[in-house]
């Protein structure tokens, strides 16, 4: 891990990418299809999100976090490196996680 010692914040947590589908309620009608607005992918989760964020404050960040060697991953690279936050990866053999959330219009959401 490459953490200097004038970082700010260290986060340590879940690294993945996020699909979110948005619903018009919850729960989801028992139907063979529902229509929804265009599905969107992020890569993010808990921990991701809070270094992104800590680093959008202007706050020095690195993140500790699982991850596998796959493209999704990759995806988790890509964005932490656009944001400006160092990344120490744990690498899993079991892949990069990811999660499907279903989000109704008042941010509600199911997660997956």
């Amino acid at each position: 891990m490459s953490q200097q010692q004038d970082d700010d914040v260290l986060v340590v947590g879940g690294s993945g990418v996020d699909t979110i589908v948005r619903v018009d309620s919850l729960p989801v009608p028992l139907a063979d299809s529902v229509l929804v607005d265009p599905i969107e992918e992020w890569p993010g989760h808990t921990g991701g999100n809070v270094a992104l964020g800590a680093r959008a404050l202007g706050l020095r960040v690195t993140l500790l976090g699982l991850i596998g060697d796959d493209w999704i991953g990759a995806q988790v690279r890509e964005r932490l490196a656009k944001g400006d936050v160092e990344f120490a990866p744990v690498i899993s053999h079991e892949g990069t996680r990811r999660a499907v959330n279903l989000v109704d219009p008042t941010g509600r959401r199911m997660s997956f």
